[in-house]
């Protein structure tokens, strides 16, 4: 008796039918399982410098903390922030106004955006007063 170790072009054409059937779905799952990692990995990078920019502000005199623009350094040179900052009452923290220099609490929105998926921010807000 002689043993064939090859394979039949039958086996070989249904091997190729089921994997063409069953490679697809699972291409898509992994696919989609990156792409999440991806967006929670620029959530929380997003989110961890939104709060580190914002401390930064925290430890500003009250007269300094006002609007800015910018950019992050590397590692984290596809992220920008801007930071809002506008005067509110003590009874009404939602509809910031132009600063006078009698208030006394100011509304700061930190938003950190990045360029991989623009779609993706985080925005903090809290109230700062005078000391």
């Amino acid at each position: 008796m002689q043993m064939n170790r090859g394979v039949t072009l039958l086996e070989l054409v249904v091997f190729i039918i089921v994997a063409g059937i069953a490679l697809p779905p699972l291409l898509m799952v992994a696919s989609q399982a990156v792409h999440n990692a991806v967006v929670n990995e620029i959530i929380l990078t997003s989110t961890g410098l939104a709060e580190g920019k914002m401390e930064e502000i925290k430890l500003l005199n009250f007269d300094n903390v006002g609007d800015s623009l910018g950019t992050f350094s590397s590692p984290f040179g596809n992220y920008s922030f801007s930071v809002s900052v506008g005067c509110v009452t003590s009874s009404n923290y939602d509809n910031p106004q132009t600063c006078q220099p009698t208030d006394n609490y100011k509304r700061v929105a930190v938003t950190v955006s990045n360029s991989i998926i623009p779609q993706i921010d985080s925005t903090l807000v809290t109230i700062i007063t005078k000391r």
